[in-house]
């Protein structure tokens, strides 16, 4: 089951809501918020593995009571953040104060939906977050639903922590996060996690073993630290953390699987650059956000994160450690590929970089993979695999197979030639035509009635789908693929198909 946060009526009971009418703070008998971590002393405290330059201060505590980052103004909560005075300092051994809070005492929850609405600070060094971590204090599991680093105020950031030390999530841009409020969600069920922005999803992962216990909810401001950095001489101080509400659901019983189109991460810009020759060269970059460049050679190539791998031939290794952080690219001007372990992405750029140069093949992995077909006269074949996979047609007859999870079918231009979703599950998987009518700039509300989207049953048990510019019946129609196995009495816009 996954809750549709745009209809948490239908799907959800609420379980847990604070608007900030007022500020609840944890007094040791009742209260809503802890503002410190449940290990820390009472004093206050920070996050020595992160190697946070932040003091959370405790506001019950009087020896530096005389800062308070916690305040409250028309139902809506305000952490602040600020270099600390010398007598702070004196106390805390660290440079700024800042606060955090915690339901660690008062709200707890095993699976569900968590929403928040913030608008958020920006500035080198200020890194808040909205986060989950389980009641018994054990590490890891911990869910990130929301990090921003204010050096990047429009890369929204989303992980999970699994497993010893693996890592998994999304990274989007998300335009307006410290200009705006936005609402920030997550769906945490047995089988999947998936991540919201304002309503939408835009990630999603498999939910891995031992994501199964109660977690407490997590809010903080945090300041320098081994990934944000130290704040500079342009950072703004004070720094404003501003929250109006924080809200939790859990699943109703008996509710079908809400489907949900998602965007999958792609590679950050690389900062390095590895190129090798004609022969067989092993490829090792010392840093993450390499570009490797095999120039044709049968190479073995290894990255430490969020690294792009060029590559021409199938027999090329492309290796990533297991706890790499980031999303991996190959681009693969090979007649196939497939993507090894720890490695997210393919792109097919054509055999010997040219799509025009015949079809090729891409298999996926057991994680979420975005594949990108490229394909122009000429139809490639893709197959996602396990995992919840983004596959995105190109202009040729490709033939995309989704494989076990939830797969998003993209079809952001009209293809030449049409081709086939082999394996499309109803109620699971969905189609994404939505560029092809962004393009067409229509405006209506059902575009099958409107006769711009055809559904046509076809002798072989599926479904002929077709896009007609003109909306005439007697029109000339395109037609954009073939559903395998799926009649059209059971394909359903704005759930399996979506033009919007």
């Amino acid at each position: 089951m996954l809750i549709d946060p745009k209809n948490l009526a239908g799907t959800s009971v609420n379980t847990f809501t604070d608007n900030f009418n007022s500020f609840s703070m944890w007094n040791g008998t009742t209260g809503t918020w802890e503002t410190s971590y449940p290990w820390a002393p009472a004093s206050g405290g920070t996050n020595p593995p992160n190697k946070e330059l932040e003091w959370y201060i405790n506001p019950a505590y009087a020896p530096t009571n005389s800062v308070n980052p916690f305040s409250v103004s028309n139902g809506v909560l305000t952490i602040t953040a600020n270099p600390a005075s010398p007598a702070i300092q004196a106390i805390t051994g660290l440079p700024y104060t800042s606060g955090i809070i915690t339901s660690y005492h008062s709200f707890a929850q095993t699976y569900g939906y968590f929403e928040m609405r913030a608008q958020l600070p920006t500035g080198q060094g200020i890194w808040p977050a909205f986060w989950l971590l389980p009641t018994d204090q054990s590490w890891p599991p911990e869910i990130d639903i929301m990090e921003m680093l204010g050096s990047e105020p429009t890369t929204l950031q989303m992980f999970i922590h699994y497993d010893g030390n693996l890592t998994a999530g999304g990274v989007v841009n998300a335009a307006g996060m410290t200009t705006g409020f936005h609402t920030y969600g997550l769906d945490w069920e047995k089988d999947y996690i998936t991540w919201f922005f304002d309503g939408t999803a835009v990630a999603r992962q498999s939910t891995p073993s031992g994501m199964d216990k109660p977690m407490y909810i997590l809010a903080d401001l945090a300041v320098g630290g081994s990934w944000p950095g130290s704040p500079n001489y342009t950072t703004p101080f004070p720094s404003h953390f501003q929250i109006d509400y924080i809200k939790a659901y859990a699943a109703l019983p008996g509710v079908p699987v809400i489907q949900a189109l998602f965007d999958l991460p792609h590679t950050p810009t690389t900062t390095h650059l590895i190129v090798g020759n004609s022969g067989n060269n092993v490829l090792t970059s010392s840093q993450p956000n390499t570009y490797f460049d095999s120039w044709g050679g049968n190479d073995t190539m290894t990255g430490l994160g969020n690294d792009v791998f060029e590559v021409y031939s199938s027999k090329c290794v492309v290796k990533e450690a297991l706890y790499s952080l980031g999303i991996d690219t190959v681009l693969s001007g090979a007649k196939s590929f497939v993507l090894p372990a720890n490695v997210e992405n393919i792109t097919l750029i054509g055999n010997g970089g040219n799509p025009a140069n015949g079809s090729q093949s891409a298999t996926g992995n057991s994680l979420d993979n975005l594949m990108i077909s490229n394909s122009t006269s000429y139809g490639n074949t893709m197959n996602g695999m396990a995992g919840n996979d983004e596959i995105n047609a190109g202009k040729g007859a490709d033939m995309l197979t989704g494989g076990a999870g939830i797969d998003d079918f993209v079809f952001k231009a009209l293809p030449t030639k049409s081709g086939h979703i082999t394996d499309f599950t109803v109620g699971t998987d969905v189609i994404d035509l939505r560029g092809i009518f962004k393009t067409a700039g229509y405006v209506g509300t059902d575009p099958i009635t409107d006769h711009h989207l055809i559904l046509t049953a076809n002798s072989s048990g599926g479904t002929d789908v077709y896009y007609d510019a003109s909306g005439n019946p007697a029109g000339t129609k395109v037609q954009i693929t073939t559903v395998d196995h799926a009649l059209p009495s059971v394909l359903h816009l704005q759930s399996d198909i979506w033009y919007v």
